[in-house]
């Protein structure tokens, strides 16, 4: 049994046990890695799903440094909105025109996804339907909607789609023995592939449709939808948020810019993987680490879809709603004691849904919100009741943490944890159902200054 995981910065196969798995250069055959002396991954001869890694004494989890990862998610993400200068106020809110463009490779057989499916995952509007637009109705308190509209036109319930020139393995890594006509460069075939994808459909879109509510010259958001499954090994053919730059496409004299990639037939294309992406697309940032054998495996864990996707999508923290959303208008300050009333994070009035108590540190407070986990878009969680969160406004997200100069923006504390200690994420929430109903120094968790990153 072979296991991929990892994000569109860098992903990696491996067993059930963590051994690491890549493919050979020399043979072609999926070996177990290690490292070498300066800790680059290197491929052994030992066969995965023949060889014993354990018995071999090879390490497991091996995987880029995260100075490699970042370097990787620097290069892709200097290009993100680079060329546009967002405007959160409109783009975030009122009713969002997305375009939909399906792609398959020379060869492939036609979309098996039906119409009626594609609607029930991105338009439903019914009062529980769980869809894209449902989601975002329901997590931005009814100040976004958003309609997507399928480029090449469907045919009743077949799914239409625009087919390349080239197979599906010129889009996956160059491999000398299985693959010659694999990529080195991912830019360099991802974007022409979507310029020729968008050229076959850009008549088909009515001049009428507005798809730049910011009138920046760039289409607000294109999500490229692509025939099979995720590459198994690969960066381009796994689901992802980028800007296109070096190759110009346009439809009705407006420019691509940001996009979202995912694959069809993949086990990641679901409402869930969509919301995540867009949600970028929107200025949201990922709140997990790279390693996970980092302090705090999990920021956020469970309780936020920009650190773990649960399905149905659950609903990001009132803070991340409040900075990056632009959805919440404030976040009142507690200065004094009293009896304090807060509504769901889910709730779709948006009044009460969270609030702040000041530290000494001028850049760092606690955030309280409320979390029902019988809203319909709750239902992933581990529970419901009160989550008390440190947050430190000089980081963006969590994706940068290394525990030493960069730390969590948003960190919820859970018992046993600590700065070492990743501790029970899914105990989160504080209820009388949950026997946790008290926090301060003694407690556990407790409020400790050691609790405040890199302080």
């Amino acid at each position: 049994h072979c296991f991929a995981s990892g994000d569109e910065f860098y992903n990696r196969l491996h067993d059930a046990d963590g051994f690491t798995i890549i493919q050979s250069a020399k043979s072609g055959f999926f070996v177990y890695a290690d490292t070498d002396a300066r800790g680059n991954i290197i491929e052994t001869e030992y066969i995965a799903g023949v060889s014993d890694p354990k018995a071999l004494g090879l390490n497991p989890n091996i995987m880029i440094s995260q100075e490699e990862y970042h370097k990787r998610r620097e290069s892709k993400m200097a290009y993100v909105n680079v060329s546009k200068n967002r405007d959160d106020a409109v783009l975030n809110h009122g009713n969002y025109n997305n375009i939909v463009v399906f792609i398959k490779f020379k060869g492939d057989k036609d979309f098996s996804t039906t119409t009626t499916k594609l609607e029930s995952m991105f338009n439903s509007d019914g009062r529980y339907d769980v869809s894209m637009n449902n989601y975002f109705k329901n997590a931005t308190y009814n100040q976004l909607s958003m309609d997507s509209y399928y480029f090449p036109v469907p045919d009743g319930e077949i799914v239409l789609s625009y087919e390349d020139i080239y197979p599906r393995n010129y889009y996956q890594p160059y491999n000398e023995v299985t693959n010659p006509e694999g990529y080195t460069n991912q830019a360099e075939r991802e974007f022409p592939l979507l310029k020729r994808a968008i050229e076959y459909i850009a008549d088909q879109v009515p001049d009428t449709l507005n798809i730049d509510r910011d009138n920046d010259g760039y289409i607000d958001n294109v999500i490229f939808v692509v025939k099979g499954n995720v590459g198994d090994w690969s960066d381009l053919l796994w689901p992802h948020m980028w800007s296109m730059y070096g190759e110009e496409a346009y439809i009705n004299g407006k420019r691509v810019g940001t996009f979202n990639f995912q694959l069809e037939t993949s086990s990641y294309f679901t409402v869930s993987t969509l919301c995540h992406e867009m949600s970028h697309s929107m200025g949201l940032p990922d709140l997990y680490h790279y390693k996970s054998n980092q302090d705090h495996l999990s920021p956020s864990g469970p309780w936020d879809l920009m650190c773990g996707n649960a399905n149905p999508p659950q609903h990001t923290s009132t803070y991340m709603k409040y900075k990056y959303g632009t959805w919440i208008d404030e976040i009142p300050e507690i200065t004094e004691y009293g009896t304090y009333t807060l509504e769901a994070n889910s709730w779709e009035g948006g009044r009460r849904n969270c609030y702040k108590i000041a530290t000494k540190y001028s850049d760092q407070f606690y955030l309280l919100e409320y979390r029902n986990d019988n809203n319909f878009f709750e239902t992933g969680l581990p529970s419901g009741g009160l989550l008390i969160y440190r947050i430190d406004t000089r980081f963006h997200g969590c994706a940068d943490y290394n525990g030493t100069n960069e730390f969590d923006e948003v960190y919820i504390f859970r018992p046993g944890g600590s700065q070492h200690q990743d501790g029970s994420i899914n105990a989160a929430a504080f209820s009388k159902e949950n026997n946790k109903t008290v926090f301060n120094h003694t407690t556990n968790p407790a409020e400790k200054p050691s609790s405040f990153m890199g302080r």
